[in-house]
């Protein structure tokens, strides 16, 4: 019979909850900016200015939480319900208007968008033969077009009209782009914040000498977060139907709903009351000083700038890849499973054997096979032309995982 924790139960259900209220949503913010107009390049932009934000923010609430030592709880469960409400309120960010443009092209026996029309960035067009909307053009990588859905038979010597909308450099000052700015970094902000929180609460619930058993806690955030990606990747393809502009609807409502849920298991979570630090700049700038400790975070920087290239654009990579392959009726289903793959297959193994593979490798060793992990995994990416492939190459998640674990333990 397995014995139950109930001193750890509120731990496991936290997890649980809130990040299975942040799956549907937090994986797929950089797409959703996509949706609504924003280029790769100011993606690139913004996500590298919010972890700036992070160094500031995370201190800010330390502070706080320390300073308000017998209101933690409030303040703790206040960031929760702040995060998704500002991921919820993306569903409130208006669609940008596209200025229409129209122009005529010549049409041999089967229209080839590539050689025919020259496209730019920021611009959707596509082909309308005897009055019907018949192919979408989207934009490649070398700025060429291409046929997204079909190539277009029409009579030879005939023009056909492309149908052009542009944004324009307008959007960028727009409600739309600010707004979704606003939001974006107000919920990756919070997210981190409540994630650092929620692991700070953990091992104080652990105690001394219990650190190894983190992953036992922790992997039950990571089945919520693979759970509800895949049920929510699935929940939008349906809700949007053939259409290939997304509607996160159901992603939203199952956010609200499990951070309901959240608060309720949060009422029983104790909060232990740590001792303040007096001088908190001295005592950082004093373990930054120790060797170990300074090489470790130089490792975690590098471990991070990997981890981004497949954090902010894997899912905007498959999307490119899905138009390419028809594969867009069900890029969110296919972006779900790849959440799925990550955490459900990767993580669910290695977090609760954490402790064990720390003890037998060590702290050194797991960040040097990260790297190598990254290597594979990134290299992997990079060649597949099929984006139902990225599905085998997240496995190695599972690898790269390690340094979590690392972090945790050697922290």
């Amino acid at each position: 019979m397995v014995k139950v924790n109930y001193d750890l139960l509120p731990v496991k259900t936290h997890y649980f909850f809130f990040m299975a209220a942040m799956g549907p949503i937090l994986p797929f913010l950089p797409v959703i900016g996509k949706q609504l107009g924003v280029s790769e390049v100011v993606m690139g932009l913004i996500m590298s200015v919010i972890p700036i934000l992070f160094l500031f923010a995370k201190p800010i609430f330390g502070f706080i939480l320390d300073y308000f030592q017998s209101h933690r709880k409030t303040v703790f469960l206040t960031l929760v319900v702040s995060t998704t409400v500002f991921s919820a309120l993306l569903w409130l960010v208006p669609e940008y208007k596209l200025v229409p443009v129209q122009q005529q092209v010549a049409c041999g026996s089967i229209l080839n968008c590539t050689d025919q029309v020259a496209l730019v960035d920021g611009i959707d067009c596509w082909v309308t033969l005897s009055g019907e909307k018949t192919a979408a053009l989207r934009l490649a990588a070398d700025n060429t077009s291409y046929c997204a859905e079909s190539t277009v038979v029409c009579q030879l010597g005939s023009m056909v009209h492309v149908s052009c909308q542009k944004r324009g450099l307008g959007f960028y000052s727009s409600t739309t782009f600010w707004m979704f700015v606003v939001l974006l970094s107000a919920a990756s902000i919070g997210y981190n914040v409540s994630n650092s929180v929620s692991d700070a609460i953990c091992f104080d619930v652990l105690g001394a000498g219990n650190e190894k058993k983190y992953g036992q806690q922790r992997v039950w955030g990571t089945v919520g977060f693979g759970l509800s990606a895949l049920v929510g990747g699935y929940c939008v393809d349906w809700w949007s139907g053939p259409s290939q502009v997304k509607d996160y609807t159901p992603a939203y409502f199952m956010a609200v709903v499990f951070t309901s849920i959240d608060l309720l298991c949060c009422t029983k979570l104790k909060l232990p009351v740590l001792p303040r630090s007096q001088n908190i700049l001295k005592d950082v700038l004093k373990l930054v000083q120790t060797p170990s400790i300074a090489t470790f975070l130089l490792f975690a920087a590098f471990i991070g700038i990997c981890e981004s290239f497949i954090i902010f654009f894997l899912f905007w990579y498959l999307e490119d890849l899905a138009v390419t392959t028809g594969a867009m009726g069900h890029i969110k289903l296919l972006q779900g499973l790849t959440v799925a793959a990550e955490t459900l297959v990767g993580e669910i193994v290695f977090f609760p054997l954490s402790g064990r593979i720390l003890r037998w490798v060590g702290y050194r060793h797991c960040l040097s096979l990260c790297f190598l992990a990254y290597t594979l995994r990134l290299g992997l990416l990079s060649v597949i032309h099929n984006p139902w492939w990225a599905l085998a190459v997240e496995l190695l998640q599972e690898q790269v995982k390690y340094d979590r674990c690392v972090w945790q333990a050697g922290s």
